[in-house]
């Protein structure tokens, strides 16, 4: 399941031309939640569009949460896991 997860922020990254770090950052941020905190199948993607949000805040595009946020109609729930990452996270 990551690997499919990770094709898609690739995907995500491309198609929004981010920089490669921002990926890493992505990645890195959804394996150190999983590590920590057992997630359902069904909320992994929402895993990853909010790392993508949280890796994106280093450099400007207003793009990619319009994208995440429009396209996965999801919004109370990333802002909820979004607050579950971070406080996992430290």
């Amino acid at each position: 399941m990551r690997a499919i997860l990770v094709d898609w922020l690739v995907e995500v990254q491309q198609n929004f031309e981010l920089h490669h770090e921002t990926l890493y950052l992505a990645v890195k941020l959804t394996d150190r939640f999983l590590e920590r905190e057992p997630i359902q199948k069904e909320r992994l993607q929402l895993l990853g569009a909010t790392a993508v949000l949280v890796a994106s805040k280093y450099e400007v595009t207003g793009d990619v949460a319009l994208f995440l946020c429009y396209s996965l109609q999801l919004s109370f729930f990333v802002r909820h896991l979004s607050r579950e990452s971070l406080n996992c996270l430290g």
